[in-house]
C-alpha cells in the first residue's frame, strides 16, 4: 500500500478516488437537501390547506347569518388574514362572490387563495410560491310547511271568536311522530284512554310561541304534567314566531299551471289516476221555486198521512249543480297546479303533484300512492310518490257527495278514510269585514257535515186521480220556510229541530222520526235538516252521519286555526237552543249524537329528507315578517374558478 501510494500512479489514483467520494457526497448532499426543501414545501402547503379550511369554515359561518339576517343578501366582505412564522408571512385573500338567490334558495360562494412572502427574498425563492386555493359553496334553503306534521297560527276553535277560551285539546289518543309548532298556546289533557296514561305522546321536536297548558289545571303544564313521556323528543316554549303567507299560496300561483278556466266556475270535480287527473265542471244554477205548505203531509214510511189543508206558500230559491257532459285531462310532472273555484278531490297519486285552490277544497274520497298498498307507510321502499293540497280558504273531507261520473250517491268517507300527502288550509278570512265572526272564515283542516239531523228523502205519491206527483223537497210542504215573522199560527209549522231521538246509538231528530200523532192538523211535524246543509239533502237520519272511523294520514295537517275532526254534538257554543236553526250564527238546533273521526296519523319520514310537493308554502321569520325562514344545509367544497 505504502509502494502504491509512493508512486505516481497510486497517487494519481488516490485523487481519482477522493474527488469521486467528494462528487458523491456533494451530490447526496444536493439531493438530501432537495428532499428536505420539498418536504418543507410540502408541509407548509399543507399547512395552507388546512389553515384555508379553517378560514373558509369560519367565513361560511358568517355567510350564513347574512344571508339569513340581511334583506339585501349583500355578500360579506373581502379581506385578507395575515399569519407570520419568523422572517416567513403567508397572506390568506378572502373573496366572499355574490350571493345567489331564486327565492326559496340562497347560496353564498367564498373562495380562498393563499400567497406566501419572506422579509428577505432571494430571486429564486420558491417558498413565496402557493398553490392553494380553496373554495366553497354555503346553502341555505326556504324551510316549507310541509315539514312539520302539524302547524297551527291558533290552537283555539273557529267557535273561539277570539276569546281565547275555546281550546282545542291533545288528548290520550293522539300521537304525533312528526315535528310540530304553534304560534299560540298548546293545550294537553288527561283524558280518553291512549297508551300513555290518558295523556297525547309527541315522538319529535315540539315548538310554540306560547306556551303548553294543561287543560285540568288552566296552569302550564310543566307544573302538572310528565312532561318527558309526553314530549319524548322535547320541546321549546316561547320559541320563534313563525309566520305563513295567509291566505296566498304564492308558490303555486306563480309556478304553477293556472286552471283558468276555472276562474268563471263554481266546482272542478278532480279524479286522480297516477300524474293525471280526469276533471269534470259544475255550475251552481238557482231558480226560484213555490212550494204549498200543508197541515199535515206524507212520506214513503208515512203514507197514511193525509195531504192536509193549504196553510201557507214558501218561495224559495233552489239551488242545483249542472254538471258538464264532458271532461278533461290536467297531467303534473313533479309540478303544481292552481284551481280558482271550489274543488273535489279524490284519487291515486304517481309522482309529485300539489294543488292549489283559491277556494275550499273537499276530499270527496281516499287520496292513496300508486306505489304504496293502502294502510302501509310511504317511507319504508322507495315510493316517489309526494301529494300536496293548498287551500287558500279551507280543506274538508266531504261527508257524501253526488258522483257525476257514475251517477250515484258517493259515501266512501263514512267509513275510514286514507290520506296521504301534506295539507294546508291557509285561509285568513278578513277581520276588517266579519270583525270577531272571522275565526269562521279562517283556515281550518276539518270534516263537513257536523251537526246532522234527518229530512225527509224525496218520493213518490200516488194521486187519486191515478196520476205520480213526485216529491223532490217533502219538508218544504212540512215547514214555513224559512221563518217568517208574518205567521201566526202554531209555530211548530216554522222550520226547526229538536230534541233528539235514540237511532242505533246515534240520536238527532227529523225523519223518520216523526211523532205518531203527526197527520192530524193540530200536531206541527217533529223536525227537520236545515236545506241544503247536508250535501247530499234530503237525506234521513242514518248511523253513517255519526262517527264515521278513522283518518289514516301519512303525511302532515297544516292550519291556520286548529279544526275540528271529532264532535261531540252537545257543545253549547255550537247547540244553545233546542227550537230553532240559525245556521247563519253557526246555531244547528238540538244536540245530537258523536260526530267525526278519530285520528291515526303518521309522519312521512322522507319529508324529512326533502321529500317535499312541489311548490308548497313556504314559512316565513317572525310576526307579519314576509323574508322566508332558512335552514342551513351546510358547505360544499368545489373546485375553484379558473379565474
Amino acid at each position: 500500500m505504502k509502494k502504491l501510494l509512493l508512486s505516481e500512479k497510486g497517487a494519481v489514483l488516490l485523487l481519482s478516488t477522493a474527488v469521486i467520494v467528494i462528487m458523491i457526497a456533494t451530490i447526496s448532499t444536493i439531493s438530501l437537501m432537495g428532499l428536505v426543501r420539498f418536504d418543507n414545501m410540502k408541509v407548509q402547503y399543507v399547512n395552507d390547506i388546512l389553515q384555508a379550511e379553517t378560514m373558509l369554515r369560519s367565513e361560511q359561518m358568517r355567510t350564513n347569518i347574512i344571508m339569513q339576517d340581511n334583506p339585501g343578501w349583500f355578500p360579506n366582505s373581502d379581506h385578507k388574514e395575515e399569519v407570520k412564522n419568523g422572517d416567513r408571512y403567508t397572506t390568506y385573500e378572502i373573496d366572499n362572490q355574490p350571493v345567489f338567490s331564486n327565492g326559496r334558495v340562497r347560496i353564498g360562494p367564498t373562495l380562498v387563495t393563499v400567497r406566501r412572502g419572506r422579509k428577505y427574498e432571494s430571486s429564486n425563492d420558491d417558498m413565496k410560491k402557493s398553490p392553494v386555493r380553496r373554495y366553497a359553496e354555503s346553502q341555505l334553503s326556504g324551510k316549507s310547511l310541509a315539514q312539520y306534521q302539524y302547524f297551527t297560527m291558533y290552537e283555539a276553535s273557529e267557535n273561539d271568536e277570539y276569546t281565547g277560551t275555546d281550546h282545542v285539546r291533545f288528548y290520550g289518543p293522539d300521537v304525533l311522530n312528526g315535528p310540530v309548532h304553534s304560534n299560540d298556546d298548546i293545550w294537553i289533557r288527561q283524558i280518553g284512554g291512549g297508551n300513555n296514561n290518558g295523556w297525547p305522546t309527541f315522538n319529535a321536536l315540539v315548538t310554540t310561541h306560547g306556551r303548553i297548558m294543561d287543560y285540568n289545571t288552566q296552569a302550564p303544564a310543566i307544573n302538572s304534567a310528565p312532561m318527558d313521556d309526553i314530549f319524548t323528543e322535547g320541546y321549546i316554549e316561547e320559541s320563534a314566531y313563525i309566520n305563513i303567507s295567509a291566505g296566498n299560496a304564492v308558490e303555486i300561483r306563480q309556478n304553477g299551471f293556472s286552471l283558468d278556466s276555472s276562474m268563471d266556475r263554481d266546482v272542478c270535480y278532480a279524479r286522480i289516476d297516477g300524474n293525471s287527473a280526469t276533471c269534470k265542471y259544475a255550475d251552481i244554477v238557482t231558480e226560484r221555486d213555490t212550494f204549498t205548505v200543508f197541515n199535515s203531509f206524507p212520506d214513503d214510511q208515512h203514507m197514511n198521512f193525509p195531504v192536509g189543508d193549504s196553510i201557507w206558500t214558501n218561495y224559495i230559491d233552489v239551488k242545483t249543480l249542472d254538471w258538464d257532459d264532458g271532461t278533461f285531462n290536467v297531467t303534473l310532472n313533479n309540478s303544481s297546479v292552481f284551481v280558482y273555484c271550489q274543488l273535489w278531490i279524490e284519487g291515486d297519486v304517481s309522482g309529485k303533484m300539489t294543488w292549489g285552490c283559491a277556494d275550499t277544497i273537499f276530499i270527496t274520497k281516499d287520496l292513496t300512492y300508486q306505489s304504496v298498498a293502502m294502510g302501509d307507510p310511504p317511507d319504508e321502499g322507495n315510493c316517489q310518490d309526494m301529494l300536496g293540497l293548498v287551500s287558500e280558504e279551507r280543506i274538508y273531507i266531504q261527508y257524501k257527495n253526488y258522483n257525476p261520473f257514475e251517477d250515484v250517491i258517493q259515501d266512501d268517507n263514512t267509513t275510514d278514510i286514507y290520506l296521504y300527502g301534506c295539507f294546508a288550509a291557509i285561509g285568513d278570512g278578513d277581520r276588517n269585514v266579519y270583525g270577531d265572526m272571522n275565526t269562521h272564515y279562517e283556515g281550518i283542516f276539518s270534516f263537513y257535515y257536523q251537526h246532522p239531523h234527518g229530512s225527509t228523502p224525496g218520493f213518490p205519491l200516488p194521486m187519486p186521480n191515478g196520476s205520480t206527483w213526485y216529491i223532490d223537497y217533502p219538508d218544504f210542504h212540512k215547514f214555513i220556510f224559512p221563518p217568517s215573522q208574518y205567521w201566526t199560527g202554531n209555530q211548530g209549522f216554522q222550520l226547526h229541530g229538536n230534541a233528539p231521538v235514540a237511532n242505533n246509538g246515534f240520536f238527532t231528530c227529523g225523519y223518520p222520526y216523526e211523532v205518531p200523532t203527526y197527520g192530524n192538523p193540530t200536531v206541527t211535524p217533529y223536525g227537520t235538516d236545515w236545506p241544503w246543509y247536508n250535501p247530499v239533502w234530503p237525506e234521513g237520519v242514518n248511523g253513517g252521519m255519526g262517527e264515521r272511523g278513522q283518518i289514516h294520514m301519512f303525511g302532515g295537517v297544516q292550519q291556520f286555526r286548529r279544526g275540528f275532526v271529532h264532535r261531540s254534538g252537545i257543545d253549547e257554543l255550537n247547540h244553545s237552543n233546542n227550537t230553532e236553526w240559525d245556521i247563519q250564527h253557526w246555531q244547528y238546533d238540538g244536540t245530537h249524537g258523536s260526530t267525526g273521526y278519530d285520528k291515526d296519523y303518521n309522519w312521512d319520514d322522507r319529508i324529512d329528507y326533502g321529500m317535499l310537493p312541489p311548490d308548497y308554502p313556504q314559512v316565513y321569520e317572525g310576526m307579519g315578517s314576509t323574508d322566508l325562514f332558512y335552514s342551513s344545509t351546510g358547505w360544499t367544497m368545489k373546485v375553484p374558478p379558473r379565474n
